[in-house]
């Protein structure tokens, strides 16, 4: 049996194993597990829930180690006990990662692949998790500031359904195997006892032998079926208890439904006959015990947190509310309880309901739904009222809110929401978490480390994978760290190619970023925006920003925010669900003996070109697809290709040792940093030696050009000059290397030390490759010297090294035809 946590008594165990062999649990078991999950294949857990049953009296006992101290949920509503479970799962504080200036709470359940969601998160949805607990916090207080239904609102991918298939998956875990987060009901028996009750109910449940339990209709709370003072003594006993876990009183529900308060109150009446007076609290309480079963529920299904879809102009009333027992109404009348069978919502009772499409409804049907939220009362018929404890959450797309506002700016539904932005990912280091997480099964592979295994992406290795972005780190990608693969590496898995995992997230990232300049300078949104900042006007500037290739200062980043903020930036663009259709048409492609199993950007782009030349991509305008291929072919050629190069280079250096590079990059900083303070100055002081050195203007100018070719744009001392000020005062030893800079020098290098060699760059590619004729033996052990270094160090396989090597020669030669004289 493995576990998380300690468990502070052995009693629970035996609980499970006479449960398993189907002992009948009473009482006198005894729970005292504060916080464990209790895993383990052999144990069904959803049988072991279902043979469990305890006494009423079990509810009556005090102490810290009480059936109710054990488990709280017993006398919580049902928004105190979701917000325990987000509480109990772990609560951090961090910092904007963006600009430093604010912090901001990540509930672990969301946000950190806990174990109760298996490993699943909420990628980049770090402050509509905090404000959705925020919201269930309000309601958990029972205040007027709770009645309000949150809303997420977002568009089509942004993770809105998500969050209903995460709170049920961790809602039925906690409920299965995490002792304080059991949920009880109970169930009716021995009614034959009962005479008044054989007219009411169906034979099965009153029949004289071996009569069924009348399960609670709605799995009330077996604390509503109290007397009103062993109530309040109850929760006297346990109030600090749940306050220490909640910092609010507990706030259950206190009356039962209609049929098992009509059950109650014949069970009652029959002893008070029996009796020939009326009973104490202490002598109801004993007659319901001789009829009351109390039994574990598991939370976390399609009844206790159920969708209730868009209902259009004829909403299906007696579905969603209830609908008539024709049967019982023939045999009790109309206004008897039995007379009707509860409907979604009533059923719903002590869980979640999450209302899909919500400002698509009928506004007759939505006001009714909202007085519905405020009261917690769900009239059926006239004198047919269930009072509920639910959790009410909705949904809707942010041009439908967008809509409203417009239309109806002072519409009273606008006060009775409370929305919760969850726009589309604009990060791309978030984007490519999403993909890693829904890549499956995905494996990776340490590069760099002889005899690697590989490890399968699950659960909290994606943050090994792809850590989430700090402030003040480098944020880190798979780039020189990790081989991908899809399928079992063991056998024929399809090969991801480098780069290929951040090329989809930037596609992802940049169409749903606000460049249209003109548009913005005419409605005067931006005064920050200056066509000589580049990171806010030009695509890959700002990619290279968000993927932390670039620093800029706090005060730019903080405008290139409010740009995205107040562009409505992440409400157009590729949504997450054809982005995600788009990846995995990329992998099924990749399979073809075409393209050798391997996965690679331009694969990418051509999957992107065909879904769209085949009228097979519904995600956007006719003129949005064409500016969508337009932008993955600007990132393949402004972005990817670089990458290609610096990866070759440096790979190729690797021969002379790494340990030069960083000497060469180390002199020449301080050769910029001498210059920068004095224009004309000729020496600088080593490093090293801390000797006056001549600066070298001859390699200075040689990584100018390799800058400008690398990179397309002229070589920026203020850039680097800035990267290096912020790796100075960074505490990670990761962030010190501007990597553009350092890509110049070491392609400078390798230009040199093949010009020596009475070589060039394309014929080592050409080597590479294969395709030309290699008269030089020592020229092709290079090249083969360069292609195990790029599989070993890279992640490079030989079908993606050729693709990226043909890549650079088309570059190359496009750029040799653009040259002055050409």
């Amino acid at each position: 049996m493995r576990g998380e946590g300690l468990v502070k008594n052995f009693a629970y165990f035996f609980v499970l194993a006479g449960l398993i062999a189907g002992v009948d649990a009473s009482d006198k078991c005894r729970v005292s597990v504060e916080n464990i999950v209790i895993r383990g294949d052999s144990i069904d857990y959803r049988r072991v829930a279902d043979k469990e049953r305890h006494d009423l009296e079990v509810l009556l006992e005090a102490g810290p180690e009480s059936f109710i101290a054990n488990h709280p949920w017993t006398i919580m509503s049902s928004p105190q006990t979701l917000l325990h479970l987000f509480l109990s799962a772990g609560v951090e504080e961090k910092v904007d990662p963006f600009t430093g200036s604010r912090k901001h709470k990540v509930y672990n359940l969301l946000s950190t692949a806990h174990d109760l969601a298996d490993g699943k998160f909420l990628v980049g949805q770090e402050q509509a998790a905090a404000q959705l607990v925020e919201a269930i916090k309000a309601a958990a207080s029972g205040g007027a500031s709770g009645r309000d239904m949150p809303m997420l609102v977002g568009v089509p991918g942004s993770g809105k359904s998500f969050i209903l298939e995460h709170l049920r998956t961790s809602m039925s875990n906690a409920t299965m195997r995490v002792p304080k987060h059991f949920a009880y009901t109970f169930e009716w028996v021995d009614l034959s006892k009962i005479p008044s009750l054989k007219n009411r109910l169906p034979s099965e449940f009153v029949k004289a032998e071996s009569p069924r339990a009348f399960a609670d209709p709605i799995n009330d709370s077996p604390f509503s079926l109290l007397p009103d003072s062993y109530q309040e003594a109850i929760l006297a006993e346990h109030r600090s208890r749940v306050y220490i876990e909640l910092h609010q009183d507990p706030n259950p529900k206190r009356q039962p439904n209609p049929k098992s308060a009509a059950i109650r109150a014949e069970i009652i009446a029959h002893y008070e006959a029996e009796k020939g007076e009326t009973l104490s609290d202490e002598e109801i309480v004993s007659v319901l015990s001789k009829h009351i079963r109390i039994k574990r529920l598991i939370l976390g299904d399609s009844t206790t947190l159920p969708l209730i879809a868009q209902q259009g102009d004829e909403p299906r009333d007696s579905e969603i509310f209830g609908r008539p027992n024709a049967i019982h109404a023939m045999r009790a009348g109309i206004n008897d309880p039995f007379a009707w069978d509860y409907g979604i919502i009533p059923l719903a009772n002590g869980g979640v309901i999450y209302f899909d499409e919500l400002l698509k409804n009928h506004p007759a049907f939505f006001a009714k739904l909202l007085n519905l939220v405020s009261s917690h009362r769900v009239d059926i018929a006239a004198g047919v009222t269930v009072p509920i404890d639910i959790l009410f959450l909705g949904a809707t797309n942010t041009r439908e809110l967008k809509e409203l506002e417009e239309r109806d700016p002072n519409s009273p539904l606008l006060s009775r929401i409370l929305p919760i932005p969850m726009n589309s990912l604009i990060d791309p280091i978030s984007n490519m978490q999403l993909l890693a997480m829904e890549t499956n099964p995905l494996w990776m592979r340490p590069l760099g480390e002889s005899g690697a295994d590989w490890v399968e992406v699950r659960g909290k290795s994606v943050f090994r994978l792809v850590p989430s972005r700090e402030f003040g780190k480098r944020p880190a990608t798979t780039h020189r760290r990790f081989a991908l693969a899809y399928g079992n590496p063991e056998h024929s898995p399809i090969e991801i190619g480098p780069h290929s995992l951040e090329f989809m997230a930037a596609i992802m990232s940049l169409s749903r970023m606000q460049f249209n300049l003109n548009d913005i300078r005419l409605a005067q949104q931006f005064p920050m925006v200056k066509d000589s900042d580049i990171h806010l006007v030009d695509r890959i500037s700002r990619l290279k920003v968000y993927f932390g290739e670039t620093q800029i200062e706090r005060a730019r980043m903080h405008n290139l925010m409010a740009l995205s903020r107040l562009g409505d930036e992440g409400t157009f663009g590729l949504d997450h669900r054809v982005a995600a259709r788009m990846w995995t048409a990329a992998l099924s492609l990749a399979a073809s003996s075409t393209y050798h199993n391997t996965l690679t950007p331009e694969l990418i782009i051509q999957v992107i070109r065909d879904l769209v030349y085949d009228d097979r991509y519904r995600g956007l305008k006719p003129e949005d697809q064409r500016h969508l291929i337009l932008l993955a072919e600007e990132i393949h050629q402004r972005w990817i290709i670089p990458k290609y190069e610096r990866d070759l280079s440096e790979a190729y250096m690797r021969q002379m040792g790494e340990e030069f590079v960083s000497l060469v990059y180390d002199e020449m900083i301080a050769e910029m940093t001498a210059l920068s303070g004095d224009a004309k100055a000729t020496h600088y002081l080593h490093p090293s030696t801390g000797a006056e050195t001549p600066i070298n203007f001859e390699r200075l100018d040689g990584v100018k050009r390799a800058w400008q070719e690398l990179t397309g744009r002229a070589f920026d001392f203020q850039e680097v000059g800035t990267w290096f000020t912020w790796s100075v005062n960074s505490s990670t030893d990761d962030s010190a290397i501007h990597p553009e800079f350092l890509a110049a020098i070491t392609q400078y290098y390798v230009h040199l030390q093949l010009a020596r060699e009475n070589a060039s760059l394309s014929s080592l590619l050409s080597a590479a490759t294969g395709t030309g004729r290699v008269k030089d033996p020592d020229l092709q052990m290079r090249a083969d010297g360069l292609l195990n270094t790029l599989s070993q160090d890279f992640g490079y396989n030989p079908q993606s090294a050729r693709i990226a090597i043909e890549a650079i020669q088309r570059s190359m030669a496009l750029r040799s035809q653009k040259q002055p004289g050409r």
